[in-house]
């Protein structure tokens, strides 16, 4: 059902699914082919990313979250392994990927380390079942807000080796403000992320279509604004 969905779909930043069937007892999709990396691959590699880049990437990842939120559709998986690095595309282009159609892990059978923090170091606090709050669009903003961070600052702003960690880190920790962490960070950009990671739903961009506005208005220049 969710490949039915997401194969109607036509975003220049949302992966292409063409066709589904089963062929000797197993079930296939076929996708758009792609030529590069994953996100969470670059972060492995400490790759640095420039201030237009990282700009760009988020842009980009707005934009295709504006597409599917106005066609009714929430992410719920957003993380740097369903971020897709188009190494053929100058300037850089990316492609969100994973609708869902990613298996669904039992939690106590996560054993590693490296799994539980690019799954549950992404999660929203709603998106947790902790925080007491319906998921919508914007817990897919939050997720957003994390990897913006990360993209920042080169480092995550949860960290944790177990998923009861991280979760309680996602409910009732607030990370350093970026700002803190490199200070050479603008501090307009420090505030669209912290609004970003705001714990309460309320609390943050209440659209896609807002942070877009934000986001173009410090690429074209503007640094003094109140954000959202």
């Amino acid at each position: 059902k969710e490949i039915e969905i997401i194969s109607k779909l036509n975003h220049p930043n949302i992966i292409k699914i063409y066709d589904t069937g089963e062929y000797d007892h197993n079930i296939y999709f076929v996708m758009e082919l792609l030529n590069g990396e994953s996100l969470s691959t670059w972060f492995r590699n400490q790759k640095n990313f420039s201030e237009i880049t990282i700009i760009s990437i988020v842009i980009q990842l707005t934009e295709a979250l504006k597409y599917v939120h106005h066609h009714g559709i929430i992410h719920r998986d957003l993380k740097p392994s369903n971020i897709f690095i188009n190494q053929n595309d100058e300037p850089i282009s990316v492609k969100l990927l994973d609708f869902g159609v990613a298996l669904i892990l039992e939690l106590g059978n996560i054993k590693d380390e490296s799994l539980v923090a690019g799954t549950f170091g992404y999660m929203s606090p709603e998106a947790t079942g902790i925080l007491d709050k319906r998921i919508d669009e914007r817990s897919d903003l939050y997720s957003l807000g994390i990897i913006f961070y990360q993209l920042l600052t080169g480092e995550a702003p949860f960290k944790g080796n177990n998923i009861n960690q991280l979760l309680h880190q996602q409910v009732a920790f607030l990370p350093p403000r970026p700002t803190k962490v490199k200070l050479e960070i603008p501090l307009i950009l420090d505030n669209i992320v912290m609004k970003l990671l705001a714990k309460d739903p309320d609390l943050r961009y209440q659209s896609a279509q807002g942070l877009l506005y934000d986001l173009r208005r410090y690429e074209a220049g503007e640094t003094d604004f109140l954000v959202g």
